[in-house]
């Protein structure tokens, strides 16, 4: 399907039928920023050629039929997803460069709604495997995705708890794990993402107290619904014997920067 040396930078096949067998000359396309495949009835294994890819920012894979462990091991070489000093970049610069002609623009499922983006700025990279698409646990490489503004793991077979390391991905905006099967605490470090406007972990086996930060008390009841372990605020069922929990008087001092919205 591609050849190599392509200097392709952007791949839409989205609902289109590729059938069973994924493109593996896709390790061909080194180039490529933006490649959306979701509901092009994909399935296998995760795809190898991931690991070729070292400039993609965004990468959606949702609604296929992928099977088999959600390996991360291949995002050690997704140079652009790891870069946090591209997050830095002060003035606004869009994909397609100064092409006035060009306008390089996509759907994406940003904090639970589709959501078309008509110009895409460099800081900007997400990741969506929602529905249908591998299991297994959440693995700790995600981590190191530091650049991330984005990431869905929703409506899959993901098990296990939320890796401590999601803190590192300090730059993620919107965080939707729900509809899995997640087990064990939420992880404090949660509180630790400062820039974090979205949050869904609805619909999982998630326990215990909800942590007692600012940061998490922001978000409403729907961010935790349906796991019946969980207690706190902003839950109507109190954890020990406060009925009536209040964030804590001071915040963190990230919380207090001042909101940066990527998106035009």
């Amino acid at each position: 399907m591609f050849v190599q040396n392509t200097t392709l930078t952007t791949i839409r096949l989205s609902q289109n039928r590729l059938g069973v067998t994924q493109p593996q000359s896709l390790a061909y396309c080194k180039n490529l920023e933006v490649l959306v495949l979701s509901k092009t009835e994909l399935e296998g294994r995760f795809p190898f050629w991931l690991e070729a890819l070292p400039n993609l920012q965004i990468f959606d894979l949702s609604n296929n039929n992928f099977s088999g462990p959600l390996s991360i091991k291949y995002t050690v070489n997704l140079i652009a997803m790891r870069n946090e000093e591209r997050t830095q970049i002060s003035c606004l610069q869009y994909m397609g460069g100064q092409n006035q002609y060009y306008q390089d623009s996509i759907v994406v499922v940003m904090k639970g709604l589709e959501t078309e983006l008509v110009k895409i700025l460099m800081v900007f990279t997400a990741i969506d495997f929602s529905s249908k698409s591998f299991e297994g646990e959440i693995p700790e490489a995600t981590g190191q995705l530091q650049a991330l503004k984005g990431l869905n793991f929703s409506h899959k077979n993901l098990t296990a708890i939320i890796p401590y390391s999601i803190e590192n991905s300090a730059n993620v905006e919107w965080l939707d794990l729900s509809s899995n099967r997640l087990i064990g605490n939420i992880p404090i470090t949660l509180a630790h993402l400062s820039f974090l406007s979205y949050l869904n972990l609805s619909m999982n086996k998630l326990i215990g107290p909800i942590p007692r930060s600012t940061q998490i008390y922001a978000f409403k009841s729907d961010s935790f619904d349906g796991n019946l372990g969980l207690c706190g605020h902003p839950l109507p069922k109190a954890f020990g014997t406060d009925s009536q929990q209040s964030p804590p008087l001071t915040s963190p001092e990230d919380e207090e920067a001042e909101t940066v919205h990527w998106i035009e």
